[in-house]
Order: structure tokens, then C-alpha cells, then sequence
């Protein structure tokens, strides 16, 4: 039987914490955020924090690098170009030595159901690089600029499938949990907020406000994940952008490409897009270098724009499905084409990376799978010298 001392009621002043969480609240708050990256990525996730300063724009050659071309949503062909190029080991945790880096060239969001764990996934794995001594760049599309726009403008997102739309409904329940969990203990939503439904453009069909709510400039996922990062960066002879690096673009120099996006991921919602990207010579819409057909490619605006950048000898995009050619070269060998369309939602080819070595004095190279899961590697661009270890600089820009 309970004593009377047990059965006393403690009454706390007005604004005081209750005991357990005067204990707790050193930990608690990064508990439900690494709580709730968890739940996002479907296994590990990096804990938030404040936006590093942005990578620089020109980056020193390394011994090995690698690209990826447009993910769409598809987690598992994501991780399936991963292992096949020996980043990651069987638990998804960054295994490449500190002389592999890698570049991802956008197009993460549309078309597939998995976006937000994608983005959780490569978060964490830029995380790993960086601690191991290595880099992995990852770049905005002219899909992450469209979602955004539409964000804040017109709350419709046209190639947003019913399986991407359910995710994002299931990323705010799953914020507003550990917004609650942090408001037992008297602590801020902070990393756990699920973004303002009223921040929706009027009209916005029901299944498409979080989305919203999470992708306007400001709200919560575009200001983890896409306000930061670059448009084009330049990995020692190589600049990869995710539509085309045209003679305008590399006039005004990468730096300044990157600061004119960043200046609109940053602006407030409803801000038009630039022409830098929004029009059809944007640098992540242009298709100048990416036709299937090499015939119809302008190799010429291609010469032009490597000739005003500085070192820069060939220039690396996605945006364009390549379908049953995978990963391949034109121009000669000036233009790398990385976009397979892995994505189930962009025909479901078998992924592949590119593999990019001694600065490609050492050759270009296709990796995919073979029939047994084997790393394949093809030549894409002959060696143009006897392979000499790339010696790393440092970093300009």
C-alpha cells in the first residue's frame, strides 16, 4: 500500500521544468532529431545543423573521381550505383580511400518515391567523405529548382508521382511527432519542424501541402538540402553541371553561377526564377551537349565555353537520358554524359557511374554491373597520357 508520502502531489512553479527533463534536456532535443533522421532515412541519418559555407566552385584533380547522373526518387538503383563504384560497403557507410571523391549532378527530386531518404542518404554519406579525408559534391538540378518554384508559386508538381507525394506526407507526420516529443520537455520544434501548411499557394490539392510545406525557400527541407549547394563545380580538368556550361555561363566564371543561384534558393518564396535557371539556356536546363544524337550536339559553344574557363578540358552532365548507350562521350570526349536514367520512373536502365582517373590523363571509365553483380568498367575516353598520380592543390574559389 502506497504511504502518504507517496501519495503526495508536487506542485512545480509556474515555467518550471519538470524533473526528468531538467535531466534530459542537454540530449533530448538531439535525440529526437537524430529520432526523427531516422525515420526519414530508414536507417542512419546525420544529425542537422547550421548550413556549412558552400563548397568552392573550383576544386584540385584527384587520383580517382567519380559522377552520378539523375537518381529520380529510386533508392534502390541509387544505392546500386554506390556499391558498384565502391563508395559505400555493405551498410551504406563511406568506404572510398581519402583519393576517390565524387559529384552528383542533380535531380534527386520527381518521378520516384524514395526523394527524402535519398536526400538523407547523401547527406550523411558528404558527412563521411569529409571525415575520411575525401569530398562528395552534390549539385541542384533543374528539378529541385521547379519544385521550389512551385513551392511558392503555383503548389502543383507535375511530375511528382502518388508515391513521392505519400513520402513527403509521411516525413511532416513524422516531424510533428518529434516536434511533440520536444515540446514535452519545454524544447523548440528547431529540426523537427514539418513547415508551415499555410505557407501552401492557394489552391494546393490537399496531397501535395507538405510537399509544399517542405520544399518553398526557407521551409525546412529546401534550407537542410538544397539552399547551399552548387550549380557547377569544376573538379581539376573536369566542370560538371547538370544541363550544360554554355559560353554566357562560363563568361561570368562558376563563382559567380553559384552565387546567382544561391542568392534565389535563399530569396523569399515566390521570388521568379532567374534566367540562369529558368530558361531553356539555363545552366541545369540546357541540352546543348546531351543529345543522344552526337550530330545535333554544338561542339563549337562547347569549345567556347571550356576555353573561357580556366584549366577546364571537358565538361560532365546529366539531365539528358543517354537510355541503352549508358554513360558516354561526344565532342571528342569534351562532353560526358552521365544521365542513364536508372530511375524507374525514367525507364529503368541499370545504373552506372562514371570513373574519372588521374584527372583522365589515366582514361574515362563506365562502370555498371554485370550478370553476376560484378563491377563492369568501359572505356568511355581513352587515357590521353601515361597515368601519373593527380597531385592534390589547394582548392580556389
Amino acid at each position: 500500500m502506497a504511504s502518504a508520502a507517496d501519495e503526495q502531489v508536487v506542485h512545480l512553479p509556474a515555467g518550471a521544468t519538470p524533473q526528468p527533463c531538467a535531466a534530459l534536456r542537454p540530449l533530448w532535443s538531439a535525440f529526437c532529431d537524430a529520432f526523427a533522421g531516422t525515420l526519414h532515412a530508414g536507417g542512419a541519418a546525420a544529425q542537422p545543423r547550421s548550413p556549412p559555407p558552400p563548397p568552392p566552385s573550383r576544386l584540385p584533380a584527384v587520383p580517382r573521381l567519380l559522377a552520378f547522373g539523375d537518381l529520380h526518387g529510386d533508392y534502390d538503383k541509387t544505392v546500386a550505383a554506390l556499391r558498384l563504384s565502391g563508395l559505400v560497403d555493405e551498410r551504406l557507410r563511406w568506404a572510398a580511400p581519402a583519393g576517390t571523391w565524387a559529384v552528383q549532378v542533380g535531380d534527386i527530386l520527381d518521378r520516384g518515391g524514395s526523394e527524402v531518404r535519398i536526400f538523407f542518404l547523401l547527406e550523411r554519406l558528404e558527412r563521411e567523405a569529409a571525415a575520411a579525408g575525401g569530398r562528395f559534391v552534390l549539385l541542384n538540378g533543374n528539378h529541385e529548382s521547379m519544385n521550389m518554384d512551385s513551392a511558392a508559386r503555383s503548389g502543383r508538381f507535375r511530375y511528382a508521382t502518388a508515391a513521392g507525394l505519400a513520402e513527403f506526407d509521411s516525413w511532416r507526420r513524422n516531424q510533428r511527432l518529434c516536434a511533440r516529443l520536444k515540446g514535452l520537455c519545454g524544447e523548440p520544434a528547431g529540426a523537427c519542424s514539418p513547415g508551415d501548411a499555410a505557407a501552401a499557394p492557394p489552391g494546393t490539392a490537399e496531397s501535395c501541402v507538405a510537399r509544399a510545406a517542405a520544399l518553398c525557400a526557407g521551409c525546412p527541407l529546401a534550407r537542410r538540402f538544397l539552399a547551399e549547394r552548387p550549380h557547377a563545380v569544376q573538379v581539376g580538368s573536369s566542370v560538371f553541371v547538370h544541363g550544360g556550361l554554355l559560353e554566357e555561363h562560363a563568361a561570368q566564371g562558376l563563382e559567380a553561377v553559384n552565387a546567382q543561384g544561391r542568392e534565389w534558393l535563399t530569396s523569399p518564396p515566390g521570388t521568379p526564377l532567374p534566367e540562369l535557371l529558368g530558361s531553356r539556356r539555363a545552366v541545369v536546363w540546357a541540352r546543348h551537349y546531351s543529345l543522344p544524337e552526337e550530330a545535333a550536339c554544338d561542339c563549337g559553344e562547347l569549345a567556347r565555353a571550356l576555353a573561357l574557363t580556366p584549366g577546364a578540358e571537358r565538361v560532365v552532365v546529366g539531365h539528358t537520358i543517354q537510355g541503352e548507350r549508358g554513360i558516354n562521350a561526344a565532342c571528342g570526349g569534351a562532353a560526358v554524359r552521365v544521365d542513364v536514367g536508372m530511375s524507374a520512373g525514367c525507364g529503368g536502365h541499370p545504373p552506372a557511374a562514371l570513373e574519372i582517373i588521374d584527372d583522365g590523363h589515366g582514361g574515362v571509365y563506365r562502370l555498371t554491373a554485370d550478370a553476376e553483380g560484378r563491377t563492369k568498367r568501359e572505356t568511355v575516353v581513352p587515357p590521353s597520357a601515361p597515368s601519373a598520380p593527380a597531385t592534390p592543390t589547394r582548392a580556389a574559389g
